[in-house]
């Protein structure tokens, strides 16, 4: 082929890879938004790869939980014992992930007790689906009325109160947990958080709405400015704030195709980074000390009347043959509830055991995780391996209590 043949081709070429680049660069302007959010993604998952890498068993989580002790808190204990176990930054108030869903539990049997709220009551799927966002944090609900379904909890599109509120703590369904809210009332649920004494950010709000006081359609504000905002916002304020976004995104209108629409075309168009520092500034809060005790009260029949503790622990509880670390554990049934979101890990939990053994509480929130870290730890189930170790060894309890007691004292 002569050189002017070679000539003639490669300008075409030339022209064409040309269009093509511009092309790309009107399309990247065009979606620089997407773009960025997705380059900001990526760079987070690289977040403390390092760490993640070096996590191998759980007791690499036990030695970052005592380089951290800014970061997490553990408490383990026995039922009727003077003393925990372990006290792992305990009394630090950190935000929690679906914990404060016994509160809203303990209003539930309280109300249901005093003949308010009638467990049998059937409830249409559909109102309850209402409340499911179909945003980042919130994919609990499908799964759920899967597992609610396979059951046979739900028949002609309608269950009873007492399996939403199954689904809510076993299944981590958080348009459960909005309708239950939306059913007892806020000033209820705070009501019981206040006759514990404990702090006003430890009442749970709805999950939808909150995720909307993040980011919605009719909001212009950077998620670094509405950090800003809710950082120095009055909780009393941001919750009645919360509970109207929750109301105008159940109530048919505008708004609520509005949500709809950019959730499932764009998503909540929030950064990892952003998500975890807006979850940080308004989920739930609460001292691990505090939920060791509401446990501890349940198992003892002194959490209200013993109606009470036994509804919640119906709610709770499930049977037990043996764990991922191998081998029949000498526990009867476990009670939990727990949840994970971008850079958080919440654990509530308390396990029954077979006479002589007395019963046992676990607590432990993590927050401000590397999110190369988080997702290892989703991945690999790590943190619960630990956790549900703590519930059942006491020859590792003791190994443990005596690892961070040295870390606590330099040695």
């Amino acid at each position: 082929m002569s050189t002017a043949q070679n000539q003639g081709c490669v300008r075409p070429l030339m022209i064409s890879g040309g269009a093509m680049l511009g092309l790309l660069v009107v399309v990247v302007v065009l979606n620089w938004g997407t773009f960025a959010l997705m380059f900001s993604n990526m760079s987070a998952l690289g977040e403390g790869a390092r760490t993640a890498e070096q996590m191998v068993t759980p007791d690499a989580l036990l030695e970052y939980m005592a380089e951290h002790p800014e970061k997490t808190s553990l408490v383990v204990m026995d039922v009727g014992a003077a003393e925990p176990h372990i006290q792992h930054q305990g009394h630090a108030e950190r935000p929690t992930v679906n914990v404060s869903r016994l509160l809203l539990l303990r209003s539930y049997a309280e109300a249901v007790a005093q003949g308010r709220l009638a467990p049998d009551r059937r409830v249409a799927l559909a109102e309850v689906q209402r409340y499911h966002l179909k945003a980042r944090g919130q994919g609990g609900h499908p799964a759920a009325i899967e597992r609610l379904r396979e059951e046979g909890a739900i028949t002609e599109d309608s269950l009873t109160i007492a399996a939403l509120v199954r689904s809510m703590t076993r299944y981590n369904d958080e348009a459960a947990a909005d309708w239950l809210l939306a059913r007892l009332g806020y000033p209820a649920v705070d009501a019981t958080r206040e006759a514990l004494g404990w702090p006003t950010r430890a009442t749970p709000l709805p999950s939808s709405g909150r995720t909307l006081s993040w980011r919605h359609p009719q909001m212009n504000a950077t998620p670094a400015e509405r950090l800003t905002a809710l950082t120095a916002q009055p909780r009393a304020t941001y919750a009645n704030d919360v509970l109207d976004l929750t109301g105008a995104f159940t109530a048919s209108g505008p708004f609520r195709d509005e949500v709809l629409t950019l959730v499932q075309e764009r998503g909540t168009e929030i950064s990892l980074r952003d998500q975890r520092a807006l979850a940080q500034a308004t989920y739930p809060t609460a001292r691990a000390t505090e939920y060791a005790a509401l446990l501890t009260a349940l198992l003892q029949d002194s959490l209200g009347s013993p109606e009470v503790s036994a509804r919640m622990r119906s709610a709770l509880e499930r049977t037990v043959g043996a764990d991922t670390l191998g081998g029949p554990l000498p526990v009867k049934a476990i009670g939990s509830v727990s949840g994970a979101f971008p850079g958080l890990i919440s654990f509530a939990a308390y396990a029954r055991r077979p006479a002589p053994l007395p019963d046992r509480v676990v607590v432990s929130f993590i927050q401000d995780l590397p999110i190369a870290v988080f997702y290892h730890m989703m991945q690999t189930g790590m943190d619960r391996a630990l956790f549900v170790r703590l519930l059942s060894d006491d020859a590792y309890v003791e190994d443990t209590a005596r690892f961070l007691a040295d870390r606590e004292t330099g040695d």
